[in-house]
């Protein structure tokens, strides 16, 4: 596994909470010896087709007898070869469910990282695009025994009411300079709590 532009800081929080049951993430610097252990194999893009979306990966396509695309956005002229998948805004639940179609299933470690993704992927099935296979996907995580309170600890949540009030505060409060050049803002705030 290769994240081209690594992990968001709650995604990173999560693999490294569960490293022990998940699969090494390799970084880029790893990515010429992993191809020459794997040219001529399968190599399966995730959550894009895109080829400018996947980083350096896309400099070695050429070395994989296939390439296959997993994704659910919407398809354009330059795209990898896609597998089909029900229609879904998170990549992930369309995975989650032809996993469930085919009788398999995850640990329940990576039933939970799954269940994290679908909630980050379709903004806690809040987004447009959200379809029901999004809540299916989400449902087999749970199932396989995905912790739901994952969801709280590592999907992050909007704003509260609160802190939209404290940033319309800061906003209002800003004070724009230059200092040698450049340009900096300066927020000073107070609050009781």
């Amino acid at each position: 596994l290769l994240v081209p532009h690594g992990l968001d800081p709650q995604a990173r929080s999560l693999w490294s909470d569960h490293a022990e049951a998940l699969p090494t993430l390799l970084q880029e610097r790893d990515l010429a010896g992993a191809v020459e252990r794997t040219a001529g194999g399968r190599l399966y893009v995730v959550d894009t087709a895109r080829p400018s979306r996947i980083g350096s990966v896309a400099k070695v396509l050429d070395r994989f007898s296939e390439v296959i695309a997993l994704d659910t956005h919407p398809s354009e002229a330059d795209d990898l070869p896609r597998a089909p998948l029900p229609e879904a805004a998170s990549c992930t639940a369309a995975l989650a469910c032809l996993i469930a179609e085919r009788g398999l299933a995850p640990t329940a470690i990576e039933a939970g990282v799954m269940l994290v993704g679908i909630h980050v992927d379709t903004g806690h099935f809040t987004f447009p695009g959200t379809t029901s296979v999004d809540h299916q996907g989400a449902a087999h995580c749970v199932a396989w025994g995905g912790d739901p309170a994952w969801v709280g600890k590592y999907a992050p949540r909007g704003l509260t009411r609160r802190e939209l009030f404290l940033l319309e505060e800061m906003a209002h409060n800003a004070r724009h300079i230059s200092v040698h050049g450049m340009p900096v803002v300066i927020v000073h705030m107070e609050s009781k709590d």
